[in-house]
């Protein structure tokens, strides 16, 4: 998902068709996922609802804004539409061009952030944004783990050296509850 997400290798041309194919379907189940949770409707608006035969859809905004007024008990039919926004977004953000986030003037030494394209792009793909965000949010690091290692390095001294892996296994995680109950404010223990 990551490697879709990001603009810079969002066409997946490493990857075999196969692989790709089966990246974009799980793209499209987080996006629903998403409306489940969000409890998605298509937004209806008073303009005339179908497209003209050849009408450009060049955003999700123009999809939505021409979206059909839905009958709130046609569940398939709206079932439907979000699927098909949802391959049309797809389609529309793997079709763009290479992204411009970044002006000419600024170094080449700063570090590429794919949300900031989300960020300026959220309303052009707002489902697929939402799926960056929470994506791109994940801390890639290990000092949570390393903070239990030391930990544990504390517990098993030259006097406890016999502690069983258990044992010690219990005494970390006693102590990293504590820590968690006293919430984020507390550095003492």
């Amino acid at each position: 998902m990551a490697t879709f997400l990001n603009p810079k290798t969002r066409k997946m041309k490493h990857l075999s068709v196969e692989q790709r194919e089966q990246s974009i379907e799980y793209i499209k189940q987080e996006m629903l996922l998403f409306d489940g949770v969000n409890g998605f409707k298509l937004p209806t608006t008073p303009k005339d609802p179908q497209l003209p035969i050849n009408h450009p859809i060049k955003s999700m905004s123009d999809f939505y804004s021409n979206a059909e007024d839905n009958d709130e008990g046609d569940i398939d039919q709206q079932a439907a539409l979000r699927s098909s926004s949802h391959a049309l977004e797809i389609e529309l953000y793997t079709k763009q061009g290479s992204d411009k986030s970044k002006s000419s003037d600024e170094s080449h030494e700063e570090e590429y952030n794919p949300l900031s394209f989300w960020k300026k792009m959220h309303s052009s793909y707002p489902a697929l944004s939402k799926i960056a965000a929470r994506i791109f949010s994940v801390p890639a690091s290990s000092a949570a783990v390393e903070r239990e290692f030391s930990l544990a390095g504390n517990f098993i001294t030259q006097k406890r050296s016999r502690l069983s892996p258990d044992v010690v296994n219990d005494m970390v995680f006693n102590h990293s509850f504590k820590v968690y109950q006293q919430g984020p404010d507390s550095t003492d223990i």
